[in-house]
């Protein structure tokens, strides 16, 4: 049987990670988090040579790999942020399609916030299936600079709208949507509408 893959993105804020969370607790989806894999990754002698030709040796310190340097350099450099946006992406599928083999019956759904953007969206077999999670923007903003993330500080306002630039606009993610699940609500409606999203993935009610 041919593992089925669905794609799951959306801007920085949207709430993804937290639709992601709720469709893994479904006993028939596997969720990959490419940035959780990506980061495992970076370790690797392959990864780790490319990314210190790419960025410097001041990526990585003593073989550990450090994020905040590496996002201030892609961030501010168009080039070099779509040349490792790429080689990211590229590495992440091939790791994850490995994966997948081994739970071939299962709905694999892969959390991608630049999908579309890093070229990813190649990967996915025809016709693709695409999960794109929306969010009113001044709540994607709030929630964003009140994020904690263990070992980073949260980002600035100018570090946020750096970022937003080089993701696509809402509007255009949700031209290419085969589901769409908004996110600017209470987490009990958002509990209903991920439980909705689920039964249209297995053919249920819509």
């Amino acid at each position: 049987m041919k593992p089925r893959m669905i794609g799951l993105t959306g801007n920085m804020g949207c709430g993804k990670s937290t639709v992601a969370k709720m469709l893994a607790a479904f006993p028939d989806v596997v969720v990959y988090n490419t940035d959780l894999i990506w980061r495992e990754m970076l370790s690797k002698k392959f990864q780790r040579d490319y990314v210190t030709f790419l960025i410097g040796e001041h990526a990585y310190i003593d073989g550990v790999p450090q994020i905040g340097v590496i996002g201030e350099v892609i961030f501010a450099d168009d080039e070099k942020r779509i040349a490792l946006e790429a080689f990211a992406g590229m590495h992440t599928m091939l790791e994850i399609a490995f994966r997948m083999e081994t739970q071939s019956d299962k709905m694999h759904i892969i959390e991608n916030a630049i999908l579309f953007e890093a070229g990813v969206a190649k990967y996915f077999p025809d016709p693709r299936e695409i999960i794109v999670v929306t969010c009113d923007e001044e709540e994607r903003l709030r929630r964003v600079l009140v994020r904690e993330i263990p070992g980073r500080p949260c980002l600035t306002r100018a570090q946020f709208d750096a970022r937003v630039k080089s993701q696509w606009p809402q509007e255009k993610k949700v031209a290419l949507a085969t589901y769409l699940v908004d996110t600017f609500c209470s987490l009990p409606e958002l509990e209903s509408r991920v439980k909705d999203l689920h039964d249209q993935l297995i053919g249920g009610k819509s």
